[in-house]
C-alpha cells in the first residue's frame, strides 16, 4: 500500500469548509490512534478517515467521537450526512 495524496485530503478538508463546515487536515504521520485521542481531546465530534483505498473507490470512513459510531460513506455524500447526523 503506497501512501496517501496529501493533496486528496487538503482538498477533502476545503470542501468540507467550502460547504460552510468546520475542518482540519491531519498530515503529520502521527498514528490513527494518536490523532483520534487529540481530536477528542480537542471536542471534535467527527472525524474523517481516508486512506488510500477508501479514496480509490470514492469512499471515506466517518467515524462520530460521541458515540464511537463509524461508517463508510460516499465521499460525495460527506457533508450531508454529517449535516443530517447533528
Amino acid at each position: 500500500a503506497g501512501e496517501v495524496d496529501g493533496g486528496s485530503l487538503l482538498a477533502l478538508g476545503a470542501s468540507l469548509r467550502a460547504a460552510g463546515l468546520n475542518a482540519s487536515v491531519e498530515l503529520t504521520g502521527r498514528s490513527v490512534r494518536a490523532a483520534l485521542k487529540r481530536a477528542h481531546r480537542s471536542g471534535v465530534r467527527w472525524v474523517v478517515l481516508a486512506g488510500e483505498e477508501e479514496l480509490e473507490r470514492g469512499r471515506v470512513q466517518l467515524k462520530d467521537l460521541e458515540t464511537g459510531d463509524q461508517r463508510e460513506v460516499e465521499r460525495s455524500a460527506l457533508t450531508d450526512t454529517i449535516r443530517e447526523a447533528r
